[in-house]
């Protein structure tokens, strides 16, 4: 009777936690139009076209809405943690690991049509008050070639400020065949600068079966034929097109 008790008491105890030893955290905040805020849950096609693939293979995942400049402090020190859709940074290449590519995103100089800019290079940039979102890459490029600028932390409020002239040019990776048609009247695409990968970004521990596993079911990143209804759904067919061929996926 007493040994029952034991069994039973660490079944209680033990058992829940290697039943979640699998389960990955995945920190992730807004990033409209790719990932929004519904009802206090995360959604969007980054996060809908990721549930279909992960539940494909078998993959228990949790998301929970966490600034991404936070996140990737705190995974360092939490296994099973990983921060959903970050910039590819040097200064966290070697403490954090990289499992995946989730999207490619291109990487624009934005003016307000109404400024009449026309950029023909980079080196143009240097004549007018530059805003940027902070992207790791792009702050080298432009660094690189001796470009002063402002950083911009909250990409959300980016068009507004190009708008009321807080700066002439906005560099982000916004795509405006996803904003409001209000917006798109008022500004325009310049100058490509750069493309910026999304990453899956884990604590350096995460289990190597974990890792393997990740990294098959996002062999296609988030654009696998089976999320393609998911991209249609938030009229993103383009957008999903696009990174089928950059990422080699078109048969």
């Amino acid at each position: 009777m007493l040994f029952k008790c034991f069994l039973a008491f660490y079944c209680l105890i033990y058992l829940p936690v290697f039943s979640q030893s699998n389960k990955i955290i995945l920190l992730a905040e807004t990033m409209e139009p790719f990932i929004i805020e519904k009802n206090d849950k995360l959604t969007g096609p980054f996060i809908e076209a990721f549930q279909i693939i992960a539940n494909e293979h078998d993959i228990e995942f949790e998301f929970q809405k966490t600034p991404t400049r936070r996140g990737l402090k705190d995974i360092e020190k939490t296994p099973n943690h990983c921060v959903f859709s970050a910039n590819y940074s040097p200064e966290t290449s070697e403490i954090l690991l990289y499992v995946s590519k989730l999207a490619q995103l291109k990487i624009w100089a934005y003016s307000a049509k109404k400024s009449n800019i026309n950029l023909k290079s980079i080196q143009n940039l240097k004549k007018y008050k530059v805003g940027v979102i902070d992207i790791a890459e792009v702050k080298d490029i432009l660094s690189l070639n001796g470009i002063q600028y402002s950083l911009i932390f909250k990409s959300d409020s980016a068009i507004k400020m190009l708008l009321s002239n807080r700066f002439d040019i906005l560099i982000s990776d916004i795509n405006l065949d996803l904003l409001n048609k209000e917006d798109t009247k008022k500004i325009k695409p310049n100058l490509e600068i750069f493309k910026v990968e999304k990453w899956l970004i884990c604590n350096n521990n995460l289990k190597q079966q974990l890792v393997k596993k990740l990294r098959e079911a996002l062999s296609e990143a988030l654009f696998s034929s089976k999320t393609k209804e998911i991209w249609q759904k938030y009229n993103m067919i383009k957008f999903y097109n696009t990174n089928r061929i950059e990422f080699n996926l078109l048969k």
